[in-house]
C-alpha cells in the first residue's frame, strides 16, 4: 500500500522543523516550499529528502539560518530567462489561443515512434503535481524515518498519512 501525505501537512512539517532549528521565518517558508515543490513535481532528489541534511547543517553551523542570499562564487555560467508580455503580442486572449493551438498541434501530431508520444515540457511533472495535490504526496520510503530524530528533538509532530480522495 502506498502511503500518501497532504502537501500542506508536509510543508508545515518542514517549515516548523526549520523554524525550531533557528531558521528565519521567511527563509524557512521559502525552503519548505521549494523542497515540497521538488517532490510535487517528481524530483525527489531535490525535495524533502534534502531536509535532514539541511537540519544537520544548521545544527553544525554550516548553514546560515538568517540573512539575505549572496553570491559567494560565480562560475560564469549563464541562464536564459525569457519573459513574454502577452499584451505586446496581440493581448492575453490571443496569446493563449495561439499557444494552445501550438500545444494541441504538437500533442495531436503522429509521433515518429509510437512508443514515445510527443510530450510538452513539464507535462508529466505537472500531471504528477495535480495528482499529488488531489490524492496526497508519495514520499521516498526513508524520508520521514530519517527526520524522526529531528521531530522528537524539536517537538514537531510527524505528519499523519492522508486518505486519498476519490
Amino acid at each position: 500500500m502506498t502511503i500518501r501525505y497532504r502537501a500542506g501537512d508536509l510543508r508545515t512539517f518542514a517549515y516548523n522543523l526549520l523554524c525550531k532549528k533557528g531558521m528565519q521565518s521567511d527563509l524557512a517558508g521559502t525552503v519548505a516550499n521549494v523542497l515540497l515543490e521538488g517532490d510535487l513535481l517528481g524530483h525527489t532528489t531535490h525535495g524533502l529528502q534534502l531536509l535532514e541534511p539541511y537540519l544537520n547543517e544548521l545544527d553544525e553551523g554550516k548553514m546560515t539560518p538568517e540573512g539575505d542570499p549572496e553570491i559567494v562564487q560565480d562560475h560564469g555560467m549563464s541562464v536564459l530567462l525569457m519573459m513574454i508580455d502577452p499584451e505586446a503580442l496581440g493581448g492575453r486572449e490571443r496569446f493563449v489561443e495561439e499557444t494552445s493551438w501550438i500545444a494541441k498541434a504538437c500533442l495531436d501530431g503522429e509521433p515518429i515512434d509510437s512508443d514515445n508520444p510527443v510530450r510538452l515540457p513539464g507535462q508529466s511533472a505537472l500531471a504528477k503535481k495535480r495528482r499529488y495535490l488531489k490524492d496526497g504526496v508519495e514520499l521516498e520510503p526513508g524520508i520521514l524515518p530519517a527526520l524522526e530524530k529531528w521531530s522528537a528533538a524539536l517537538g514537531v509532530a510527524v505528519p499523519e498519512p492522508s486518505v486519498p480522495k476519490k
